[in-house]
């Protein structure tokens, strides 16, 4: 991974600030992009892959990496550089903590770029390899991510299962990552997929009220975020074997 590497090889092509409130299609380029996302709403997609990037993420994006970007209120600074002793393929993206230290650093990058005094190119290469390092410091990566990945997938779900409109498409743009990467790490953190980890919230959630008798079986199902009663008396006869109505008797 990128923001994993420790002996990058690079050389600075150009410091851009963008404002973007558009649509666009990147196609393949011969270089590297690391940018720093001050505000930003923006969906990137490549392949079968979606990222969401919002306020102080900060991007990279490989070369011959073809992306759709979808911006609302954009504003960052990019730089283009080349990389000569590693490959990567896959666009990455993380929120730093410490993202006024990188903003900082990126900032400089600018004003030296636009000043372009003397020694200016070996000033901006000292930048990079700074935000470099600061990125490096703060990423956690892949192998060290399962417990913080766990609790905050499971925060997400807990936050909104009430919710009849909150789908596994709705918690894969809560993660920044596409439905099919949420799919793999749900599978391997819960042993189960998205969809039946908020059925199942749901449904625990169902049976605590249930028991209470309190509230009819429209009102459990309304209450804990299934879209019908009819959906909610289905799902439950198959993981218990009775209607909602008769449940508690049974229990």
């Amino acid at each position: 991974m990128f923001f994993n590497c420790e002996d990058i090889a690079a050389e600075l092509l150009d410091v851009f600030e963008f404002h973007h409130e558009n649509t666009h299609n990147v196609g393949r380029r011969d270089f590297c992009s690391l940018s720093l996302r001050i505000t930003a709403d923006t969906l990137i997609t490549s392949g079968n892959e979606e990222y969401r990037a919002t306020d102080g993420t900060l991007v990279f994006f490989p070369a011959q990496c073809p992306y759709r970007r979808v911006s609302k209120n954009e504003y960052m600074i990019a730089v283009n550089f080349k990389i000569y002793n590693r490959i990567f393929k896959k666009i990455e993206l993380f929120q730093p903590k410490n993202f006024e230290d990188i903003r900082t650093l990126f900032e400089k990058m600018v004003s030296v770029s636009k000043e372009k005094r003397r020694g200016y190119k070996y000033k901006l290469i000292q930048l990079f390899y700074e935000i470099l390092e600061l990125a490096t410091k703060n990423f956690d990566g892949e192998e060290r991510k399962d417990n913080r990945m766990r609790e905050q997938i499971n925060r997400f779900v807990c936050e909104n299962y009430k919710n009849p409109d909150f789908t596994v498409k709705d918690l894969a743009l809560l993660m920044y990552m596409s439905e099919v990467t949420l799919r793999k790490y749900v599978r391997e953190l819960f042993g189960k997929s998205p969809k039946e980890l908020i059925a199942d919230m749901r449904m625990e959630y169902a049976v605590s009220l249930i028991n209470s008798r309190e509230f009819k079986v429209f009102e459990v199902a309304e209450m804990s975020g299934f879209a019908s009663e009819k959906y909610f008396g289905t799902l439950f006869k198959r993981k218990f074997g009775v209607t909602p109505a008769k449940y508690p008797a049974h229990a």
